[in-house]
């Protein structure tokens, strides 16, 4: 049975809404949960998921899965607190290997003794090691992200669709007998007739033939990582400025072994040259121990062994050889977006130069900040708070 909706304090009574999501990855699939279980969701509002693969895939799928929640940033200690919450509400100790950990850092280039204790001892003992008193957790990104999708298909107007994005539809430029809204300052739209969006055209495969599907939408987020750019130049035209902050691209590769002796669960940071960046060891509660790093540019100061991520892996500890029983299980590479700040972008796109009414976008961060984003994206489209 459907309620009629409270009207608040305010004299606001919400309306309903149709909201499409386009990419269900972490944030997407998070920003879809949030606006679902929001006070201010008309319960007759529709809520659609499009993701072109499959949901938790891209760099969601491919993170390591470690929470940190560093202090000073509010999205990391919002992120993590969330994180721990749907952990403790929906079992995710069980199903997407949620679990507390200890964190630390090392340098491998300094001689000292190491504060580990033996079951965590997989590194040389010349290592110079800290533990860090910072809230750590680990979960596997990709479980968590299907799940959490679960979660917001329970909604009555939840749905999820396996389609490809085309281009939106527009009202036409008046409306009702009256003019379209124009901005009148730089911000919005330079003079500009303003666009409001009222759908997006997607493409599914039905039964092997390509089917074009219009969705009606007042709302539309585009939440695709590194593909975000481009969907929104196919979205709005080459020539349109999207976004505030111009979004790169960083490179990454990736290891899952597992050591015929088991460490102790935790996470170590470990320091190499600048030009390499951060490796981080991730060791699950399964045995499994998870290393990525930054792929390095073809000008940094890589040597011979540390161009290959296996002869790498193995020279961080004897224990991670296969000559010693270590078995490979996966490996990979993958991108991650980026930003000039190094902050996550969440962008309301009429604020633009000639701006779109009622289409977003959410881009960046880690796997800690993901749930944050997403509660921060359905926050603003529905009540305005960030």
């Amino acid at each position: 049975m459907i309620t009629k909706p409270e009207v608040k304090m305010n004299g606001h009574q919400p309306q309903a809404r149709e909201i499409v999501i386009i990419g269900a990855g972490l944030i997407g699939v998070s920003t879809a949960y949030y606006l679902s279980k929001h006070l201010d969701l008309h319960p007759e509002s529709k809520i659609t998921l499009v993701e072109e693969e499959n949901v938790g895939t891209g760099s969601s799928g491919y993170a390591s899965g470690l929470l940190i929640k560093e202090e000073g940033y509010e999205m990391s200690m919002t992120g993590y607190d969330l994180h721990r919450s749907l952990a403790k509400d929906f079992g995710g100790e069980l199903k997407w290997g949620y679990k507390a950990i200890d964190l630390y850092d090392a340098n491998l280039d300094v001689s000292s003794s190491s504060s580990f204790t033996t079951s965590h001892s997989f590194l040389p003992p010349s290592t110079s090691i800290h533990h860090r008193s910072l809230p750590t957790a680990i979960c596997q990104p990709s479980d968590f992200t299907r799940h959490l999708c679960g979660l917001f298909l329970t909604h009555p107007g939840a749905s999820l669709m396996i389609a490809r994005a085309t281009s939106l539809t527009f009202f036409p430029p008046s409306s009702n007998g009256k003019p379209k809204e124009r901005d009148e300052g730089s911000v919005g739209g330079c003079g500009k007739e303003r666009r409001r969006i009222n759908g997006i055209n997607i493409v599914q495969i039905i039964n092997g033939v390509e089917e074009v599907v219009h969705l009606k939408a007042d709302t539309i987020i585009v939440s695709t990582g590194i593909k975000t750019p481009m969907l929104l130049k196919t979205l709005l035209g080459e020539k349109t400025q999207t976004m505030t902050k111009e979004i790169g691209q960083k490179e990454w590769e990736g290891l899952v072994i597992k050591p015929k002796e088991r460490p102790k669960p935790c996470a170590v940071r470990i320091s190499q040259d600048e030009a390499e960046g951060e490796a981080m060891v991730v060791v699950r509660d399964d045995g499994t121990v998870y290393i990525s790093r930054p792929l390095s540019s073809p000008s940094s100061s890589n040597n011979k062994d540390k161009s290959n991520l296996i002869t790498y892996v193995e020279s961080l500890s004897p224990k991670f050889a296969s000559s010693n029983g270590t078995l490979i299980l996966s490996q990979s590479k993958w991108s991650s977006p980026t930003t000039p700040d190094d902050q996550p972008l969440i962008e309301d796109l009429s604020l633009i130069p000639r701006g779109v009414d009622g289409l977003w976008v959410g881009i960046g961060g880690n796997t800690t900040q993901g749930p944050a984003i997403g509660l921060n994206l359905a926050s603003r489209i529905l009540d305005g708070n960030t």
